[in-house]
């Protein structure tokens, strides 16, 4: 029997949103070592799961809010694409020889 399709329907959609945060989960550890000492990694692994949980929790509220006004989830989508875009710059612009070396090396 061949599936039905409705507009919105993909066949990896759920595969690729789980390698989104897989991905995210894998790499902030080692960014954080990388870009800080590692003494410091418990402390910053923490602020930053606050900042992630509330930015978690916030976001499909302000999605919502944000469709309910424009009638479209265009808006949101193109600041979370302006966002990755200015991340994924961020990060290939970071000078890793600039930055001190960690106490105890």
């Amino acid at each position: 029997m061949k599936r039905r399709r409705w507009r919105g329907d993909t066949e990896h959609g759920d595969l690729l949103f789980g390698l989104g945060f897989g991905v995210g989960t894998i790499a902030r550890p080692a960014l954080l070592a990388d870009a800080y000492a590692t003494t410091d990694y418990a402390t910053l692994s923490a602020l930053l799961g606050v900042a992630l949980t509330a930015a978690k929790t916030a976001g499909p509220v302000t999605a919502g809010l944000v469709r309910t006004a424009t009638g479209s989830y265009l808006p949101v989508l193109a600041v979370l694409a302006g966002a990755a875009a200015y991340a994924a710059a961020t990060l290939a612009c970071l000078d890793r020889a600039d930055r001190p070396e960690p106490p105890g090396t």
